[in-house]
């Protein structure tokens, strides 16, 4: 039992670690973080269906999406120089 008690405990420290990095980035960072959110929505389809090509594409589309929401991130972040 202390060995689950143990677990449970490191879980609930990891899922609330988690919930907090969410919160700080969607106030710093909500454009790549949508674009997070869009990929994994992308992504999730494809590896239930579980077929070798649908997992690639799936994979591919979900790049897609963040190499476009880290341009989209760069035009409306200022720039550094």
């Amino acid at each position: 039992m202390n060995l689950l008690r143990k677990l449970r405990d490191a879980v609930d420290h990891l899922c609330i670690r988690l919930y907090v990095a969410a919160q700080v980035m969607a106030v710093t960072e909500p454009v790549r973080l949508r674009a997070i959110i869009t990929a994994a929505v992308a992504l999730l389809p494809t590896l239930a269906i579980g077929t070798i090509p649908g997992t690639v594409a799936g994979i591919l589309v979900s790049a897609l999406v963040l190499v476009a929401g880290e341009d989209a991130r760069s035009k409306v972040s200022p720039t550094e120089k």
